[in-house]
């Protein structure tokens, strides 16, 4: 762990080995046992992460767009899509987008007729 901060293999080894420092997990014994039945986070580099953190804010900015002036129709791609920088699934993104846009539009013409139908009867 320590290389990749620049600290040599002997010297990680000799950190580790040290009688005053103790390593054990933190938090209550509770916990810990909690942790070790839990399966590890994934990894994530600090390309995801600001990626991430991308994503969290124009989430969070669209929603508070869309809560000032509500859509019409709104389609949602999920995230799971594709990547940034994934300019390669194009094609396969495209498709995807297609096939929501004419789910979306056919729920929306089916609403709006049954809307028209309730204001001629009504």
């Amino acid at each position: 762990m320590l290389s990749r901060f620049g600290a040599a293999a002997a010297e990680s080894d000799s950190w580790s080995q040290a009688p005053e420092i103790e390593q054990r997990p933190a938090g209550p014994p509770a916990d810990r046992e909690e942790a070790a039945d839990t399966p590890g986070l994934p990894k994530m580099g600090s390309f995801e992460v600001m990626n991430r953190t991308i994503d969290i804010a124009q989430s969070a900015l669209a929603r508070h767009t869309l809560a000032g002036y509500p859509a019409d129709l709104l389609i949602e791609v999920p995230r799971s899509t594709c990547r940034s920088l994934e300019f390669h699934r194009a094609v396969e993104v495209i498709a995807v987008g297609r096939a929501l846009a004419t789910q979306a539009l056919e729920a929306f013409e089916i609403d709006d007729d049954e809307s028209a139908a309730a204001t001629i009867e009504g």
